[in-house]
């Protein structure tokens, strides 16, 4: 909980919550920012971060930390994801976002549907411009919950030349062992063991840890 991030007027019952984002749905009211990833040698861009947004009647836009956890409560998680997916292809279409990979975050629920992933995987042998360049991030919590899930989409994704990421990770607190049986290409390490980290053993002593371990792995780490 964070009160800077919470707003009166984002709050509201279940059911405004499903008539608003099955219109979002319907009309493909999204909105995409995108947040680069820099190398710490040289600042150059790695990827870009897709970051889901809805803009409200006055204009605001939305964090979807708002409404995602309404959505996979409401079963509309992969719809939100398919029109995720199906944007990021129209600006791969379009030229858009230089020639980086595009990173966006899938739902826990989505991972487990196997509909969305024999869609997602029709949707990238049609198109392998968008299918080389995307990075499926996954929070690391919702992951460890369906390993096996995980790793079969890591396996049909990666043969099609798509990355796969581990987000926030750390939250969660679970043994690194599972790394080994998992096709992962990045580890976003969560930012509270980034933050100060100067001044915390702790952290520094993790952040080591992992990386000899995910380097190992031929595991890239990224820093939140």
């Amino acid at each position: 909980f964070d009160k800077k991030d919470l707003k009166r007027a984002d709050i509201h019952e279940a059911g405004y919550w499903a008539e608003r984002l099955r219109k979002v749905i319907r009309d493909r009211q999204i909105i995409l920012c995108f947040q680069p990833v820099k190398s710490c040698r040289d600042g150059s861009v790695l990827h870009q971060e897709a970051l889901l947004r809805i803009q409200e009647p006055d204009g605001r836009l939305l964090n979807a930390g708002v409404f995602i956890p309404m959505a996979q409560k409401l079963g509309l998680s992969v719809e939100l994801d398919k029109l995720v997916i199906g944007h990021l292809k129209e600006i791969v279409d379009a030229g858009g976002e230089e020639d980086v990979r595009l990173a966006v975050n899938l739902s826990p629920g989505t991972v487990s549907d196997p509909g969305f992933i024999d869609w997602l995987c029709v949707e990238l042998e049609r198109s392998p411009g968008l299918a080389s360049r995307l990075i499926i991030e996954l929070s690391e919590r919702g992951a460890v919950d369906q390993l096996d899930a995980v790793r079969r989409l890591a396996e049909r994704v990666g043969a099609l030349s798509v990355k796969v990421s581990l987000d926030h990770f750390g939250r969660g607190f679970a043994p690194f062992g599972y790394l080994s049986n998992l096709r992962i290409d990045y580890l976003k390490i969560d930012g509270s063991y980034i933050h100060g980290i100067d001044r915390d053993r702790e952290n520094q002593f993790f952040v080591q840890t992992l990386a000899k371990i995910a380097h190992g792995l031929d595991i890239q780490i990224i820093a939140e």
